[in-house]
């Protein structure tokens, strides 16, 4: 993400070696561990028909191809610049990779959790209004296809194709900043942080809460059985797609000549306002399902409620944890004071925001059906295998 107010491209030079060297080593173990755990969920959706087909995964089967693209080549990147204040492998095409996935498929992600934190009070309660092709068509598909493409498409135009010279740095993150930042109008960098990503987050928090609060509230008034394991499976799944938001520092180039209302229209539309949005749904999702709780008719087993409820707190924890302290700073930097928080924002918090995209396969991991029995089989495949043994035979 960009940082609009000041410049982290190069590693605070207070930062102890030896803070990065742990750190190295953390992530680097958090890379080992959640690599298998991506291969086998994405496995499980992809692989499976039913689980394929259902429309509340589509949107989660985006996302973990997302965040793995995230967690092997821009983590990998970022942790090796981080250790030996070098690029490394240093190449143009490197680089430019390298900052289209930083950019792109990043905020590509934070505008899945919002259509998915909106997505999911359709899918939960007016299921009705797509039960037909042309509709599922136009709720499902079209969102779909617009907000996992559209920050992709966007920004690979502005890496790969912008007319402006690349000037390429070994000695900088991400090989330097984005050349059509320097041509590029204030108005669309306070967008592009606005609208790609602190909106968004908003957004998604405050759906996720409505939600919780609807399914809570509307218990009671269904006149049907409500089917507690698909409408819990999606409310938690969107609870873990909070994992996936993470923040990005490091100015790019046009900052340095864009006017100062595209500065703004940058921070609020790609940054703040989505953050404020996903806070926003998620806690509306919460918000529904406690208040429906109590005026279900049909009994609930409560050990299932209570897991879904500690999924989607810790999930929503997490999210404040990893986004909201990078939006305070930003809120108070564009408030007059451009100095505050930067000398933590390098060192401490702009590395947080990798910690999501390692632990989003496993809180989807908690959502599969039937997980003990795939872990189980997985774990001690050996033993079901055919013994052959060499037969005696007696004449």
């Amino acid at each position: 993400m960009s940082d609009n107010f000041s410049n982290h491209n190069i590693i605070n030079d207070n930062v102890s070696r030896t803070w990065i060297k742990i750190e190295f080593s953390l992530f680097l173990i958090g890379q080992i561990v959640s690599i298998p755990c991506y291969i086998f969920v994405l496995y499980h959706f992809l692989a499976h028909k039913i689980t394929r087909r259902a429309l509340h995964n589509h949107v989660i089967i985006i996302l973990l191809i997302y965040n793995f693209i995230d967690l092997t080549v821009d983590l990998s990147l970022t942790m090796t610049y981080s250790l030996f204040d070098i690029v490394s492998p240093f190449s143009p095409i490197i680089c430019l990779l390298w900052q289209f996935i930083d950019y792109g498929i990043w905020y590509g992600t934070i505008s899945l959790m919002f259509w998915a934190s909106v997505e999911r009070h359709i899918l939960v309660f007016h299921s009705n209004i797509i039960r037909t092709k042309q509709r599922r068509i136009i709720l499902h598909y079209i969102p779909l296809l617009f907000f996992s493409l559209y920050t992709p498409i966007l920004y690979f135009y502005l890496i790969f194709l912008y007319p402006c010279d690349h000037i390429f740095l070994s000695t900088h993150v991400r090989c330097g900043s984005l050349c059509y930042f320097y041509l590029a109008p204030i108005w669309f960098i306070y967008y592009d942080t606005l609208a790609h990503y602190t909106i968004p987050i908003l957004l998604i928090t405050l759906f996720s809460s409505i939600l919780i609060l609807r399914f809570i509230k509307q218990k009671s008034r269904l006149k049907q059985a409500i089917k507690w394991r698909q409408c819990r499976k999606m409310i938690i799944q969107l609870s873990l797609i909070f994992l996936s938001t993470h923040v990005r520092c490091g100015s790019l180039c046009y900052f340095y000549l864009a006017p100062i209302w595209f500065i703004y229209y940058d921070t609020l539309a790609h940054y703040t306002i989505p953050i404020l949005l996903i806070t926003l749904f998620s806690s509306i999702l919460i918000l529904r399902f406690i208040k429906q709780k109590s005026r279900l008719k049909q009994a609930i087993k409560w050990r299932q409620c209570r897991k879904m409820i500690i999924q989607l707190s810790l999930v929503s924890i997490s999210y404040l944890v990893f986004d909201l302290p990078y939006i305070i700073i930003i809120i108070v930097q564009s408030s007059g004071y451009p100095n505050f928080g930067s000398e933590i924002i390098t060192p401490y918090i702009s590395h947080l925001v990798y910690v999501p995209p390692i632990v989003v396969p496993y809180a989807t991991l908690l959502s599969l059906p039937r997980l003990k029995h795939k872990l189980r089989s997985l774990l001690i495949w050996k033993r079901n295998r055919r013994i052959i043994a060499p037969i005696t035979v007696v004449q």
